[in-house]
């Protein structure tokens, strides 16, 4: 009986791995560089083995990881790569190529211009937190090419764009502060920016001006002054 033929380790990994769905790339739900951390997430998960290489250079040969990148990015960002790559086929390049392909269609130079643009100029917002401001800021980094520069680029915008002239000050009192901990700082500063402002109102003090400054509207305006037109004497009859 003959032996069955046997299988590359690389298809075999491929076919064993656990899986776990990635959906398919959408530009309305995110960028294509978070569609691709997400990517080799799943592969670290599934155990896939990267690329095959040679001298260091990855091989053109197809192999089972850009098998599964073409298979998952969807049928839009496939298209793309399908014209961007003719009159070679997709599976003919090499996964960073790929994805440069995808970053010249859904990145480009002026919109990533935007995402710098909009996140530079983002400002603390009225009764926005602390929290929602700096949960606001990552999301938008993550659109900008910070890389590891990400919690630097954070904390610089940090300090100048926090609505309260107290906590920029806190911020900026210690320069080698890292981003965890300011976010520790500026929570409780912000917490106790609020008591303190809670226990100005119910001061009596406070009360008391407040008192004065309604109780002023409701007090007696002066009355215009009352005009009496002389009237001729009639003569009384003799």
């Amino acid at each position: 009986m003959a032996a069955a033929p046997a299988q590359q380790p690389a298809i075999i990994e491929l076919i064993q791995a656990p899986r776990v769905s990635v959906a398919p790339f959408d530009p309305s739900e995110g960028t294509f560089t978070q569609w691709i951390n997400i990517f080799e997430e799943n592969c670290t998960t599934c155990r896939m083995r990267p690329e095959p290489e040679v001298n260091g250079v990855i091989a053109r040969a197809h192999n089972a990881k850009r098998a599964y990148f073409l298979a998952t990015v969807g049928r839009r960002a496939y298209a793309e790569l399908e014209s961007g790559c003719a009159p070679d086929h997709p599976n003919t390049k090499t996964i960073p190529e790929l994805c440069q392909i995808l970053r010249d269609v859904f990145e480009p130079p002026d919109t990533q211009a935007a995402y710098d643009l909009a996140f530079s100029s983002r400002n603390q917002l009225q009764n926005e937190s602390v929290v929602q401001y700096i949960h606001a800021l990552r999301k938008l980094a993550a659109k900008c090419n910070f890389n590891e520069f990400m919690e630097r680029a954070i904390l610089l915008r940090l300090r100048s764009g926090l609505r309260e002239a107290k906590l920029r000050q806190k911020l900026n009192a210690d320069p080698a502060i890292t981003l965890a901990a300011a976010q520790t700082l500026l929570i409780n500063e912000e917490a106790s920016l609020k008591h303190e402002r809670m226990l100005n109102r119910q001061s009596p003090f406070h009360q008391a001006n407040n008192v004065s400054a309604s109780g002023s509207r409701f007090q007696q305006q002066p009355r215009p002054p009352v005009r009496f037109q002389h009237q001729p004497s009639q003569s009384q009859p003799r």
